[in-house]
This record gives structure tokens, sequence and C-alpha cells, in this order.
């Protein structure tokens, strides 16, 4: 993906990736049905120490969804619960 290059080479020139540039990696991956994708830029995310937002959780639960992964959808809801955010749906 054009996305993961672009992030690479902005951690190549020292740049520090913040919330919106994980939250667009999310949504991109998740646009284009790579659900696997937008989990893996989520926990990357959270081990770079950005905590996730109501933004973050509410494009993976309805990734989920939009899958037809209603046990995933769930998940990812549950844990936004977990993290003390509410996904606006």
């Amino acid at each position: 993906m054009a996305a993961e290059r672009l992030f690479g080479s902005a951690l190549q020139l020292g740049l520090q990736p913040s919330e919106i540039t994980f939250n667009s990696l999310i949504a991109a991956s998740a646009r284009s049905g790579n659900t696997t994708a937008a989990s893996l830029w989520f926990h990357r995310c959270v081990e770079t120490g950005i905590q996730p937002s109501e933004v973050t959780f509410s494009t993976l639960v309805l990734a989920a969804a939009k899958q037809g992964d209603a046990r995933a959808a769930q998940s990812w809801f549950d844990k936004a619960l977990q993290a003390n955010v509410t996904p606006s749906l």
C-alpha cells in the first residue's frame, strides 16, 4: 500500500506519527477492506504510546461491521469501552 511506503519514508526522515497519522492509515486500510491491516496499524499506534481516540475505535468498529464481522465489531467496541472511549457510531 502506498500509505505504508509514505509512512516508512516519514519515519526515515525523523518525523513522528500522530494519532491523526494512524487514524488515516487505519481508515485507508478499512476503506480498502483490509481489516487485518487496520488492526495492525491500531496495534502499532498503541505501541508508539499514542492513545486511540473515539475516531480510531469508531473506524475499526464500522470497518468490521461493513465486512459482516459482528464478533470483531463487538470486540473493538469492547476495547474502546475498556480504554474509557465511547465510539461514535
